[in-house]
């Protein structure tokens, strides 16, 4: 089944712990025994993109404000909901997130079937969508302009909504919050009723 962006969802509870892969060689392992103060940096960056993954599925997104619950909807809203802290935290930090997201990326392709001749290519098409995903959206919330395009291009696939206005509202939010905020603050969501 090939996906227009990419194919993947997003994590399951099962994995919220380490992400160090096994069986890849030394290299790694071997930098932390020698700095640990590296360990807990990556520590803290598998945390906040396991908490911005956890924020990605918030079920408003999909049954109030229309994202679609597919894979590809799910990425998007985690490659937005990571793109957003990125905004927020400095670059060493900024690195281990991003490089805990792909983990989980790479992690969760294997697990919908991605043979692993494949998942390299796949994980590639990821890393393009996200890098043009987070261009646009650091475009739009630092000039005050073309959020809604945006979220209507990546999110939406270019199919209005009348979710979008809430979204991009909820977005500026996030970003408003987690750049005041001494840690990350994700805003409240709540399903309404009837």
């Amino acid at each position: 089944m090939a996906l227009k962006k990419c194919q993947t969802a997003y994590p399951s509870p099962a994995h919220s712990g380490d992400l160090s892969h096994k069986g890849r060689g030394e290299g790694t392992s071997q930098i932390f025994k020698r700095w640990p103060w590296k360990r807990g940096l990556r520590a803290q960056g598998e945390k906040l993109c396991r908490e911005a993954l956890s924020q990605a599925r918030s079920p408003i997104f999909y049954e109030s404000w229309g994202v679609p619950d597919t894979l590809t909807g799910r990425f998007d809203m985690a490659c937005l909901h990571v793109a957003l802290i990125l905004r927020s935290i400095k670059r060493p930090l900024a690195q281990k997130v991003f490089d805990a997201f792909f983990s989980y990326t790479e992690l969760t392709l294997r697990e919908v079937g991605v043979s692993d001749l494949r998942v390299g290519k796949q994980v590639k098409k990821c890393a393009t969508f996200f890098y043009g995903a987070m261009k646009a959206y650091d475009d739009a919330l630092d000039h005050h302009e073309g959020l809604e395009e945006s979220l209507l291009r990546n999110i939406y696939d270019n199919v209005p909504h009348s979710g979008l206005s809430k979204l991009a509202a909820y977005v500026k939010d996030c970003d408003r919050l987690l750049k005041e905020e001494a840690s990350i603050v994700w805003p409240h969501l709540e399903v309404k009723e009837g």
